[in-house]
């Protein structure tokens, strides 16, 4: 069994895991368990490391954070190296059937797509970035890009 344990030259730590969750009210919002779930993706992507762990609740995800603050559409979830993002979860922690808790990280910065080529002029270019990503699902693919669409 590969260990968990990521080595950073002088001692050894564990990955950190963070939960999110869109719908999550009256906690702590400090990402240490469900019932104290980050609010936003971005908020976990901040207080991560390299190595650490998030879950994410069933929800519908954009980026808050733009590249450029002259235009929004540059708004993007910036992965960290090794991160491992975990999606489908229900509010309690509970993996459900990803087809009917899906997690949704969008780049429909508006909630308004409806396939038409206006309703789109607004999305982010690129809503997921991050070079030398490693994606893992039921493939896996990678990215290498950080560059507008």
């Amino acid at each position: 069994m590969a260990s968990t344990t990521q080595d950073i030259g002088a001692y050894e730590i564990s990955p950190f895991k963070f939960y999110v969750d869109d719908s999550v009210s009256g906690g702590a919002e400090d990402g240490s368990s469900w019932p104290d779930a980050f609010p936003t993706l971005q908020q976990a992507l901040d207080a991560c490391l390299p190595g650490d762990q998030i879950f994410i609740a069933e929800g519908f995800y954009t980026p808050e954070r733009a590249t450029d603050s002259s235009d929004p559409r540059t708004k993007t979830f910036a992965l960290k190296r090794g991160l491992s993002l975990y999606g489908g979860y229900t509010g309690d922690g509970t993996l459900g059937n990803t087809l009917s808790n899906p997690t949704v990280l969008s780049g429909d910065l508006t909630g308004d797509d409806d396939g038409s080529a206006s309703s789109m002029s607004e999305n982010a270019y690129q809503h997921l970035s991050q070079r030398y990503a490693q994606w893992e699902s039921e493939q896996k693919t990678e990215t290498n890009s950080d560059e507008k669409n």
